[in-house]
């Protein structure tokens, strides 16, 4: 739940990621007008899609940090293990907190 704070940054944490300004300007117009979260939920669901199955969590706290989320690099760092599929499930968990967060309010 704490990654749905890192929603506004969602752009500078995309780039962090390895995304092109293309492919975020892709996902802004995919989505249309919608509030930030969905723009981060669909980054992280693109992110997990194109990233090979043996990446951690650890990729997704750098890119965090890197955008200026240090707290949040921090907390999901010291979350612990993760299932086998560590980067599938990270990024599910996000996915699945901010969705649930926007399904709250």
């Amino acid at each position: 739940k704490f990654l749905k704070s890192a929603a506004p940054g969602w752009r500078k944490i995309g780039e962090a990621l390895g995304f092109k300004f293309e492919e975020l300007n892709a996902i802004t117009l995919k989505l249309g007008l919608r509030d930030v979260d969905d723009y981060f939920q669909e980054l992280l669901y693109r992110w997990l899609r194109r990233t090979p199955d043996h990446t951690t969590k650890e990729i997704l706290a750098g890119a965090l940090a890197s955008a200026g989320e240090e707290r949040l690099a921090y907390e999901l760092r010291k979350e612990g293990q993760w299932s086998s599929d560590p980067a599938r499930t990270a990024t599910q968990q996000a996915t699945a907190a901010t969705g649930s967060a926007n399904n709250s309010t």
